[in-house]
This record gives structure tokens, sequence and C-alpha cells, in this order.
């Protein structure tokens, strides 16, 4: 994720072109399975926060693409800006989504932890560059490569640890310490079949596939759950005495003195009180539809969900036609396939954003939003990779035959990435969009485990919005909890490549930091670096992303989880999307677009 500084004068004028949707509140607003639009009168201002997040974020539930989405927008000197979409709980008796839903924060977990670390080596009780060889006590013998594991490489993910134990079922005879089931429970697994695992593996470099043994450390950056879980645990256990359960427990003590109080994070949870319900997570897959001679010709399936039992329902809403009807298959849990049951008749197909081609370079699959007749926004669902200058873009398709007029749009790139697309001219005409929404399979939680350090703390987005307005005001402030975020913000590796040498690294890649990503700053076109942390667990996902430099922030909750082709989780890529429209509609002075005094904040 990189953005571009570049912002002409015009810019905020022309964040989401020159028309925005509205009309999404804390409720789910459906009307035919499609929320209902209104446009802002005046086209010549920037979009306000709430034309940004519903453009990006409404319009994802609208469309059937997740069941609820809570959007945090952070100024790190002014208000918290809350916004929320659909439903926490679907089903017969719903419950909005709300700033205050309960929801599994998934691996951004971890940079609570990695906080904890960064405050012991400010404090001086801990050094990053501590071997694990000095825990013997708690983790036993380890081999010769392993005990010289530091702290700083469990954080910084490159100590050549998996991402999990295989597990049990996979190998015959199962390896030591492998796991029954991924995010077991206490019982299922627990700390002494964690060291297990420690205790008989040997870093490996996951860059290469399959991975190869190492000599020395660091090794290749690659993403650990068991890494940054081990490091938790270590901050977490008794010293001197084998590591047991107890040390989970440990951990969030340190969690909640150290954090939650110091930020009156009141609603930060390892295990939630019985009279607390938390957000419904879901599985949901998406589909896009093609359209010839006004007729359904093929529902080709973009993101295949997970965990379907039984094969979903499928609506076809939108698109100005009627009678189109499909049905979905599905294996091991995963719609593989929708059949179009009967083609309808009116159809029109969706707008088809296409760009030139560049030499070397991936082209991105983007999506146009529609309201009112006119091209609002272009949601980013990858942005492509190997471009050198923004390529020409032309958007056709979307209106019935010699209704309207096209959109006009432009293109910007971040290293070599579609970045975003502006919408210089919002078109008339355009239907509303064709939807084929596939009904949601609703999955379960995961219990509290010996990897809760991890991924498994549950909270809402007035906590966490807490938390990463902490991050980003970390520079300006001395006290602990800032040196902690200082320290674990700050780049240790680089990513992407075998050698994780910071003064090898190209500098269009990425840098792990302990456990949090900082994005390249792209310095042919001045774009600023970006700090963020993604999580996606139980059909839950997660996003924090934090521009100091602009003084923003933006967390992104969503109760359905990643699933299918899709290399970003749901929240990243609304997230992302959010962010750059921010960035692009702020100015230099830190000035941002206006917001309705009816929205919630903190």
């Amino acid at each position: 994720m990189t953005f571009d500084r570049g912002v002409r004068a015009d810019a905020r004028r022309r964040v989401l072109g020159s028309a925005h949707l509205r009309g999404w509140a804390n409720t789910s607003i459906f009307v035919a399975g499609l929320a209902a639009f209104a446009l802002p009168g005046s086209t010549a201002g920037a979009g306000t926060l709430r034309e940004i997040a519903d453009t990006f974020a409404g319009s994802a539930v609208a469309r059937g693409q997740t069941e609820g989405i809570g959007v945090a927008i952070i100024k790190g000197d002014g208000q918290t800006r809350f916004f929320t979409y659909g439903n926490a709980i679907a089903g017969s008796a719903p419950t909005p989504f709300s700033p205050d839903s309960l929801v599994m924060i998934a691996s951004v977990t971890k940079v609570f932890t990695t906080n904890l670390l960064g405050q012991a080596v400010a404090a001086g009780t801990l050094k990053l560059n501590k071997p694990l060889s000095q825990y013997q006590a708690q983790l036993g013998t380890l081999g010769p490569l392993t005990s010289k594991i530091t702290l700083k490489q469990l954080g910084s993910f490159t100590a050549g640890i998996p991402d999990m134990a295989p597990l049990c079922s996979s190998s015959e005879p199962p390896v030591p310490g492998c796991v029954p089931r991924q995010w077991a429970s206490f019982n299922q697994y627990p700390a002494k079949d964690f060291v297990a695992f420690f205790q008989n593996m040997e870093p490996e470099n996951f860059f290469f596939n399959p991975p190869e043994p190492v000599t020395e450390l660091p090794t290749s950056s690659f993403y650990s759950n068991y890494s940054v879980g081990l490091l938790g645990l270590l901050l977490g256990a008794q010293p001197g005495v084998p590591l047991t359960n107890d040390a989970v427990s440990g951990w969030f003590k340190q969690v909640r003195q150290q954090i939650l109080q110091p930020l009156g994070m009141r609603n930060t949870f390892l295990t939630v009180p019985a009279d607390r319900q938390t957000a419904a997570s879901y599985t949901k897959a998406f589909a896009q539809a093609k359209v010839a001679s006004g007729a359904l010709t093929k529902i080709s399936v973009i993101s295949g969900g997970a965990g379907y039992s039984v094969p979903p329902a499928v609506t076809v809403v939108g698109g100005g036609g009627t009678g189109a009807a499909a049905t979905a298959t599905i294996a091991r849990g995963v719609v593989k396939g929708i059949t179009v049951t009967a083609a309808g008749q009116g159809y029109v197909a969706p707008p088809v954003i296409t760009f030139a081609q560049s030499a070397g370079a991936t082209p991105p699959l983007v999506e146009a939003i529609v309201s009112e007749g006119k091209i609002v926004g272009v949601s980013i669902l990858e942005g492509g990779s190997g471009y050198q200058q923004p390529p020409a873009v032309t958007i056709k398709g979307g209106r019935a035959a010699g209704a309207g007029r096209n959109a006009r749009l432009e293109v910007r790139i971040v290293n070599g990435a579609v970045s975003f697309v502006d919408v210089l001219d919002p078109g008339a005409g355009y239907v509303d969009p064709l939807t084929v929404s596939v009904a949601p399979q609703q999955a379960g939680r995961e219990p509290v485990s010996i990897l809760s350090p991890s991924a498994l703390l549950t909270s809402n987005l007035r906590d966490i919005s807490k938390f990463a307005r902490a991050a980003l005001n970390s520079s300006s402030n001395q006290d602990l909890l800032s040196q902690g975020f200082k320290i674990a913000q700050r780049p240790y590796a680089c990513m992407a490549v075998a050698n994780p040498d910071l003064a090898a690294c190209p500098p269009t890649n990425s840098r792990s930091a302990l456990a949090w990503v900082v994005h390249a700053r792209d310095a042919s076109r001045n774009v600023p670096p970006i700090i963020s942390k993604d999580g996606a667990l139980s059909r839950y996902s997660s996003f924090v992303t934090l521009m100091p430099k602009r003084n923003l922030a933006v967390v992104v909750f969503v109760n359905t989880g990643p699933g299918g082709e899709f290399t970003s989780t749901p929240a990243v890529r609304i997230g992302t999307n959010i962010m750059y429209a921010l960035y692009y509609g702020c100015r230099q002075d830190g000035t941002c677009p206006a917001v309705s005094s009816s929205l919630g904040e903190e």
C-alpha cells in the first residue's frame, strides 16, 4: 500500500469525482439488496468524510460483499469519526453494526504484543537482541540455531519460524508439537506441546519453495503467528520456571496495565464477559455477472468464501433488468461455481474499466461504484504492479444504448501499482449496479488458546481508534507507551527478498517492523511511508493504517473474512481505498474534507 503525495491544486475537488454517495447510516438500509443513494446538491467541494466512507465501505455492504463494516477516521490532533454499515448480527432480528460492536481483531493483536516489547526495551528491562538461549528455564533445550533467535527476530518475522505448526493429521508420524487444529484450545494444545514444537524445529528460509535450511540469522522475513505468539508468552511468563498456559494471562495482564488502562480502552478483552455480545462472523462468496443482449450469460466466482455446508442462495439485483436467477455449487465448503438458471431480460452489463497495456505490468482489478446514474468512485481490489507511468484508463458499458455519457477517469500509481483512480467526470446514465449477492454462512469463534498473544483479542471500533491515535501521535510524546510504539514501528528487515538486510533493500520494498509493516515511500513522487497492520480470523477482517506525515489514521472492522483468490482481506481493501481518498482530499496544511455535525465522534 503506497500513496502519492503529488496533490494538484484541484485534488480536493476531485477526491471522488463530482458526485458522492450518501444515505448509509448505522443500520442496514437495503432496497432490493442495494443501499439507497442520494447525491449532494453541490458538486464543487471535496467529498466529506461521510461521503468517502460511504463510497468505499457502504458500497461493499450495499453490493452484498459483506454483512457489516465499521470505519474510524482519525486526525491525530482532532476528533475520531465513526461510520458503520450493515449488521453486526444478520438474520430475522438483525443487530446494526456500531462503533461499540465487539469484533475479534485477529492479528492486530500482534501490535499490542510488540508494543509491550518496545516498552520493556525503552524501560531497560529487555534488549531486542536477547536470544532464546537465555529463556532455557521457560523453553528447555533448543536446537543450536533456534537458541540464537532474538526477540527482535521473533517480532520482525526473521527467525525462520513457520506461520503455524503442521496439523497432526498432515504427517505420519506426527511431528513433535503439531496441532490437532489451528487455534486449538488449551485442552487440545497446552503450552508443553507449543514448546515441544520449538524444541524440535530448526529455522528455515521461507522465501524459497520449498523452504531451505539456514545456517545463520536473521533470515528472510516470513509472517508467523508462532513467532509473535512465542514472543507474547515469553513476555507474560513467570521467570525461572517452565512455560505454562498461565503465560497467556500474564501477557494479557501486561496488555491491560500498560496499554488498555492508560488509553482508556475499557472494551478490549481476552475473554468476553458473559453479558456482552460479539458481532457474528460470516463467510461470504463474491461473484460478478456478464451480460449479452440484455441477458445474463455467465456468473464468475471471484471469491469463493468458506465454510458453506450447503449451497447458498444466489440473488441477482440491479442492472436495470428482470427475471434472472442462478444457483451455486460448493466443494469443501467453498463456492466453486454459479450457474445461471434464468437469463432474464433488459440487463445492462456493469461498467468495465480497462487500463492501457504496459510492458512488464500486471493490470489491477478494480470495480466502478455507481450511484444515481453516475460513477462516484473506483474501488481498487488489487493494485497490479510494474507500472512506470500512470496508464491511460477507459470505462465502457454500464449504460443503456445511447443514454448519458461516459465518465472520465485518471490513474495514480505509487511504487508501480495503481493506488487510486480519480473520477474527473462522473458521466451520466449509468444504471444501478448489477449485483450478484451470495448468502453468507455464519462462522464460529476461536477459543482462548496458547496463541492468544498473536491473534485473539476482541475489541470495538472506539477502543482500537484510541490505540491507533496513540500510535499515530507517538513521535510527539515521550511516555513509555509512546516509546513502545516508536520501537515497534521502526523498520528492522526488508520484506519480499531472500536477504532481509535493510542496507540492500530495494527502495520500493516494504520493511518489516515489529509486527507492523512500513510501506515504502515512493521517492519519485514524494510519497510518505505508511505504517499498517491487518488481521483476518474466524471470518473477521481488521485493519489499522497510519500516515504519520499527514497525521491520518484509518481503522476498519469487517465481520466477513477473506476467502477466495484475493491477496488482501476486505478490511485492507476498504481501508486502503479510504486512506487514498483522504490523502488526495486533505491539504498539505492538514485540512481534510468537511464533516457533517451529525456524525458520531469520540
